[in-house]
């Protein structure tokens, strides 16, 4: 009888025993699945965006904005003589072919430069004053795209947010452009309107770089003369047109003449505000995730 009820004892603390350590071993293996799980998903997406990262890199090149020329698109803090002002910086896909009206980064002697294509080959351009909405007049950049017929009214660019961006103030180029005339005869009647022309440093600008050897009375595939008298020059083969947002004090194609489209590195994909390495690492991932998104959207 006593050896029985040690027995039973002895059956009751073991199974007791074992309970416990059954208890303590399920938590701790329910730990260590959890957590190597999460490491494993962890680790999957950081070499996912390393993987992705590494081919963003690949085809995208990085440039910090220099000069108040892109203002108020972009902005440079020296310019401004701040230095605690927002200095940006671009991100520029070299493989994607640039648009008209895309921001684009371009080789130019020792130096890259930040600027806006606005005519490609086979346009006809001018810069000119007009007047505008106020009465006024402004200098305006007029664009008749290759192939096409435009009048003056509707090659005229409005600048204000119409075609997705924004120069820095009008009235800020008028005053700092110069202007020279140009009159032609049209259907027995004489033209004349004032082309932009350089800046109050003595730059030379649009009209000497393309208008200023002209002759009327040698029309040719170089110049367009519209009904209302207005001179366009047409971008030759291969070259480009491009200008900054901030007109009155950007050097672009209106004082160096066309650049050959070839010198173009690539169009600019993201803007980084106040850059920094934390800032250009953030917003490279919302580029990612937003691409993603729209991947698995489609």
């Amino acid at each position: 009888m006593i050896l029985g009820e040690k027995l039973n004892n002895f059956d009751n603390n073991f199974i007791q025993i074992e309970k416990n350590t059954v208890k303590k071993e399920t938590k701790n293996l329910a730990l260590y699945f959890v957590t190597t799980i999460t490491l494993y998903v962890v680790l999957f997406f950081f070499l996912f965006f390393l993987v992705w990262y590494t081919a963003f890199v690949t085809t995208h090149s990085f440039y910090r904005v220099n000069g108040a020329s892109m203002k108020p698109t972009l902005n440079y803090s020296v310019s401004d003589g701040d230095q605690n002002a927002s200095t940006d910086g671009v991100y520029v896909d070299r493989w994607k072919e640039p648009e008209i009206f895309d921001i684009i980064v371009s080789k130019r002697v020792n130096e890259n430069v930040i600027k806006r294509l606005m005519a490609v080959e086979g346009d006809y351009i001018t810069i000119a004053k007009a007047v505008g909405n106020d009465g006024l007049e402004h200098f305006y950049f007029f664009r008749i795209p290759a192939g096409q017929t435009l009048s003056d009214e509707q090659a005229r660019m409005e600048e204000t947010g119409e075609n997705g961006y924004v120069i820095r103030d009008v009235a800020d180029w008028d005053s700092v452009g110069k202007t020279y005339s140009l009159t032609v005869n049209v259907g027995g009647d004489d033209k004349t309107h004032l082309y932009e022309d350089g800046t109050n440093s003595g730059v030379s600008g649009f009209f000497t770089a393309f208008l200023s050897e002209f002759d009327a009375n040698e029309f040719d595939n170089n110049y367009y003369v519209s009904t209302e008298g207005l001179v366009y020059v047409r971008v030759p083969q291969g070259k480009v047109f491009y200008m900054g947002d901030n007109r009155g004090h950007s050097t672009d194609c209106r004082f160096y003449g066309f650049v050959d489209k070839e010198k173009i590195v690539g169009r600019v994909e993201l803007v980084v505000q106040d850059f920094n390495f934390f800032n250009r690492i953030l917003l490279v991932a919302k580029y990612y995730f937003g691409e993603v998104t729209e991947f698995f959207a489609r």
